[in-house]
């Protein structure tokens, strides 16, 4: 989220009603070139397919483009090794 107090009343919220869990990231974080570089790292080593999947979840995702280094790097760890 852009705005810092939206954030907190979204935080505030889920904490009162107790509707579920948020997390947040710091943009500065995760747009740092060192971020970035080691996702794109990450991301390119080839792997295959598990028998049955239909794709790796990192390369069905769309994100809107100001979050997707940080839908990248959250979905770079869900391709097996």
């Amino acid at each position: 989220m852009k705005d810092t107090m939206v954030a907190e009343a979204v935080v505030k919220t889920l904490v009162a009603k107790k509707l579920g869990r948020a997390s947040l990231a710091l943009r500065q974080i995760w747009t740092s070139p060192e971020v970035i570089a080691a996702t794109a790292e990450f991301s390119a080593t080839p792997l295959t397919l598990p028998e049955g999947a239909l794709g790796w979840a990192i390369d069905k995702v769309k994100s809107q483009a100001d979050v997707e280094p940080l839908v990248r790097q959250l979905l770079a760890g869900t391709r097996a090794r």
